[in-house]
């Protein structure tokens, strides 16, 4: 056990809790994260190439696509991290020079980056589904030309997705400047800059990661999402006939089109136009019902899932604001990295394995929530393993969402004039997603 005679406020780890702390380490951040990792690449590699498929190609999908290449870089630089940091030194003894090489220039400042890309990037998605569901006709609209049609796309891409690059990079610029390598007979060593010790850089880096990297996102996500929640939620009720004083949207229509047209049914095409409207607008309400409650509950596990995820991190966060004063009086006895009690170091592991577990969250919410992603991704597998049918035979001829209710369907009346076109149907297919 190490002694401080001169800071009494600094703390040190007993003998036994640092042969906890090591084993702790060893499995969490050395086996498990890497398996994670591992799984967490795979499952979001296969996210982006159903996602980029030409059935699924919306904003909302593009986003989930840039999201997913964030967490594969985090979750790349998390496994060689841990490799070079946890896994081989426990059977080596020793950590390898590639590591300390690697650390300064891209490991430290790029884990940082890729991380915070992410937690920025579920801000701009809750941000583009908010003004989807509030403010539909305020988005660029994608008709046109093929030209006009790719920039218009590309522009709604880069307002969502430019921002989260350039202040992730803005934010982390700094880490560059934390450490460096040195060469020290023969061998690498990894050296702290002053600028980490530095009283002044440690409060406003610490105050400023708790509050953009902390406090805001996550307010920001609860906001947005439960806002979205409300909105569908009583989109649904009004579209299902809920409203008080009002019956169903499809009987009120069916009682005034008995009203105003009473002879027109006498005739056998005007009467499969009218049943062929009346099944329309049942199925519209009955698929955009089903469409909504999807998208609310990707929402909510979404969220949830990013919360769940960060609560680790804000606490140790909070912790490190209120032990400042300690940590300032460590490093000025030159004890850097003492005075956190082992619940914080344990609490830190499990943050990172909950971070490199959210990416195979999130491909899991896809696949139980998503039906098109179901059905794009089955699709393209049993093609790709040679007994695949074509895309086109299943698929709706109109772009989905990985909310979409997943199948289009086709209704055929026995009337003779049951291919007289219905009004209204191409919207409803394209409202709903199919």
């Amino acid at each position: 056990m190490n002694n401080c005679t001169n800071c009494s406020s600094c703390t040190f780890l007993t003998l036994d809790e640092q042969i906890l702390l090591y084993d702790v380490k060893y499995w969490m951040e050395g086996v498990i994260q890497l398996s994670l990792a591992v799984i967490g690449v795979t499952t979001n590699l296969v996210s982006i190439y159903v996602l980029s498929r030409k059935e699924l190609v919306n904003t909302f999908n593009q986003l989930l696509i840039a999201l997913a290449i964030f967490d594969i870089l985090y979750l790349v630089i998390a496994f060689l991290d841990s490799l070079g940091q946890v896994f081989l030194p426990f059977y080596s003894g020793h950590v390898p020079a590639w590591y300390f090489l690697l650390t300064p220039y891209l490991l430290y400042p790029c884990k940082a980056i890729s991380l915070t890309c992410s937690i920025f990037m579920m801000v701009s998605i809750g941000v583009e589904r908010y003004m989807a569901v509030y403010y539909p006709f305020s988005r660029i609209p994608l008709i046109g030309s093929g030209g006009s049609k790719n920039r218009c796309f590309n522009k709604r891409l880069f307002v969502y997705i430019f921002p989260v690059i350039f202040f992730s990079i803005i934010l982390n610029i700094f880490k560059f400047l934390e450490s460096k390598v040195k060469m020290e007979e023969g061998s690498v060593k990894l050296e702290i800059q002053e600028i980490r010790y530095d009283p002044t850089y440690l409060t406003v880096n610490i105050w400023v990661r708790f509050i953009v990297l902390g406090a805001l996102p996550v307010g920001a996500i609860i906001s947005l999402n439960c806002c979205i929640y409300w909105a569908v939620r009583r989109a649904r009720m009004e579209r299902g006939g809920e409203q008080p004083g009002g019956g169903g949207t499809g009987k009120r229509k069916e009682v005034e089109m008995k009203r105003i047209v009473p002879s027109m049914r006498k005739t056998a095409q005007l009467t499969a136009a009218y049943s062929g409207n009346r099944w329309n607008l049942r199925l519209r309400n009955k698929k955009l019902s089903a469409s909504e409650q999807r998208l609310s509950i990707v929402l909510i596990m979404i969220a949830i899932i990013f919360i769940v995820s960060s609560l680790p991190r804000i606490i140790i966060m909070m912790y490190d604001i209120i032990i400042l004063d300690t940590t300032r009086s460590c490093i000025e006895e030159g004890y850097v990295g003492e005075g956190f009690p082992v619940w914080n170091h344990l609490l830190g592991y499990v943050s990172h394995v909950l971070l490199c577990f959210v990416p195979t969250a999130n491909f899991l919410v896809y696949c139980v929530v998503g039906n098109k992603f179901r059905m794009v991704a089955s699709i393209y597998l049993r093609k790709m393993c040679c007994c695949a049918q074509s895309p086109s035979q299943v698929l709706s001829p109109y772009q989905g969402s990985l909310r979409s209710s997943g199948k289009t369907v086709s209704h055929q009346f026995s009337s003779p004039t049951s291919s007289v076109r219905r009004p209204g149907s191409s919207k409803i297919e394209r409202e709903t997603g199919v």
